[in-house]
């Protein structure tokens, strides 16, 4: 049986337990905003999550909760590694 592309999405965030989330270069709302909520659903599914921007969060959106959480990727400190990390990439 073929899965409809949602439910492949949703069995993949359930599988799986350890998640980078990355946003566009230049972010603007949109990015940051998906970033953010994506990250913090994944949070409350008890998923490690790392929020990633590889620029600087534009003044104009450092109030949003859990901005200050967003690394560049150099700040990873750790190789990636395909078997473990999953990464999406948002707004792109």
């Amino acid at each position: 049986m073929i899965k409809r592309p949602e439910e492949e999405v949703a069995s993949i965030l359930s599988k799986r337990r350890r998640f980078i989330i990355a946003s566009h270069v230049y972010p603007d709302g949109d990015s940051i905003g998906s970033l953010l909520a994506l990250g913090l659903a994944l949070r409350r599914l008890s998923k490690e999550v790392t929020l990633v921007c590889p620029d600087e969060i534009p003044e104009t959106y450092t109030f949003l909760p859990h901005v200050e959480e967003v690394i560049r990727p150099l700040d990873l400190g750790r190789p990636l590694d395909p078997q473990k990390d999953t990464i999406i990439v948002v707004d792109s």
